[in-house]
């Protein structure tokens, strides 16, 4: 089996999941190969930043590339978030090459003023 790999810039994107609920709203990225020690996570107002690194297996010195399909190398992907996050409450996990993200929204502090007549 041969396949020609040409040396194009590939650009990685990872699959994304979003998921809003009242006070959270959930990201599911798709990291395959990537571990928790090169992953970044940065809320910066309402824009919300992950960087990562996805490292190439390790072969023998004497390998042959047949096909690859892998994406390694670094990535950043932003979000603009419309909703008031709670920079303190925001959990990241990952597991098994999926990344998730839980961001808790701040509760709108609004308060309804009463209009008389003068």
């Amino acid at each position: 089996m041969s396949t020609d790999i040409k040396d194009e810039a590939m650009i990685f994107v990872p699959d994304t999941d979003v998921y809003e609920e009242e006070d959270v709203i959930t990201l599911v990225v798709d990291l395959p190969g990537v571990d928790e020690e090169s992953v970044d996570v940065q809320l910066d107002k309402n824009q919300l930043q992950i960087s990562a690194k996805a490292e190439k297996p390790q072969f023998k010195d004497d390998y042959k590339i047949q096909h690859t399909e892998y994406y390694t190398g670094d990535f950043k992907r932003t979000w603009a978030i419309k909703e008031s996050l709670d920079p303190e409450k925001i959990d990241a996990q990952i597991k098994d090459g999926v990344l998730t993200l839980k961001l808790h929204k701040i509760k709108s502090s609004a308060k309804k003023i009463q209009v008389r007549s003068a």
